[in-house]
């Protein structure tokens, strides 16, 4: 018996590519749905893939490391985001009058932003997710569904960010725009999901981000205490 010879496989493209990645996270089909319903209805989307139908929407970390590759890319094309940069400021009069231990510790922190963008920036997301649950504990979601919820919502305010970097070297006022934006759609998707009033909304969106500011700079503590004791 003879057995037929598979057919040819077909030629290799950069289209290819990107349908098999995109395939591979479910984002094809599911990025423009998954902005859709997190911008016009945030609540109806967090409790559709948490409680309804996963299959839909964007699954959120692929989705998020997408985002934030597009996030890193655009940065270091727009905003000159370099190692030069860091030289820059290391070798400036401005630098050489900060203590000598501050200075080497905020080098550190640039060249980390620098070299590992994606990770840095995506670091926000679990002390975000940390605060929500903090701030919404009557609601009994787990650490690991506001981990998802913040992740969707991250993703919106990167999408923002992509949008308006490239406008910010020409018109660097965009750059308060694209920050205010960022904060009242923070504002506005808790206000749906928690079904919560405006002002509660705005009032605990301004304590979530106390939150991570004063976690961010405890962690930077714990970072300068080890370089003075290790350094």
């Amino acid at each position: 018996m003879n057995v037929p010879e598979p057919p040819p496989l077909p030629r290799l493209s950069f289209r290819k590519i990107a349908e098999d990645v995109l395939e591979v996270v479910n984002l094809e089909k599911g990025i423009p749905y998954t902005f859709k319903r997190l911008i016009a209805d945030p609540g109806g989307a967090i409790q559709e893939y948490l409680f309804e139908n996963r299959q839909r929407m964007a699954k959120p970390f692929p989705l998020l490391v997408l985002l934030v590759a597009v996030a890193a890319y655009m940065s270091y094309r727009f905003l000159k985001i370099n190692e030069g940069g860091v030289d820059l400021f290391t070798n400036s009069q401005d630098a050489k009058e900060i203590p000598p231990m501050i200075l080497k510790t905020l080098t550190l922190y640039l060249r980390a932003v620098t070299q590992y963008f994606n990770l840095v920036y995506m670091s926000s997301i679990p002390l975000l997710a940390l605060g929500t649950y903090l701030l919404f504990r009557n609601f009994r979601l787990n650490y690991v569904e506001h981990l998802v919820m913040n992740t969707y919502l991250f993703c919106v305010q990167t999408l923002i960010f992509i949008l308006f970097v490239p406008i910010v070297p020409f018109f660097p006022l965009i750059a308060i725009l694209m920050g205010l934006l960022t904060y009242f759609y923070l504002a506005y998707a808790l206000k749906k999901i928690f079904r919560t009033k405006w002002g509660e909304a705005i009032g605990k969106t301004i304590a979530l981000y106390f939150i991570l500011q004063t976690t961010q700079t405890f962690l930077l503590g714990l970072v300068l205490v080890v370089v003075l004791i290790f350094g």
